[in-house]
């Protein structure tokens, strides 16, 4: 008897550019000077889109990293609103990185439109 197993060509995206994407969203800090949110982000989206949900045991043990430290960098894609948690579970909230894209540019144009808003409000205030 035969079985059929399918192999996954592993994604032709560069840590460089998962570099650039992670900086874009501001997750990529100073001090994380051996990039250990890049290891993450791309073992976050791999299994996102192998099984759809995941643990923080399961991406600190793909991405090396201690259990903590995934943890931490886990919440940084929560408070970025890439991720969602249910329970101990976690998913992408967008299924593609232009999806993400679109989240974020939309929500620069929001706070662009309250900045203006805002800004206006404080001219006239202060009869500038």
């Amino acid at each position: 008897m035969l079985f059929a197993v399918a192999i996954q060509k592993p994604p032709n995206v560069s840590e460089a550019e998962i570099e650039e994407f992670c900086k874009a969203f501001g997750l990529l800090s100073p001090r994380d000077t051996s990039r250990t949110v890049v290891k993450v982000f791309r073992v976050v989206v791999r299994k996102a889109a192998q099984e759809g949900e995941f643990k923080s045991a399961e991406i600190a043990e793909e991405a090396r990293v201690n259990r903590i430290t995934a943890i931490h960098h886990l919440n940084r894609l929560l408070e970025r609103e890439l991720l969602e948690k249910d329970d101990n579970s976690y998913r992408l909230r967008q299924q593609s990185f232009q999806e993400m894209f679109e989240m974020m540019a939309q929500e620069q144009e929001r706070m662009l439109r309250r900045m203006r808003i805002l800004t206006k409000k404080m001219d006239e205030e202060m009869r500038i």
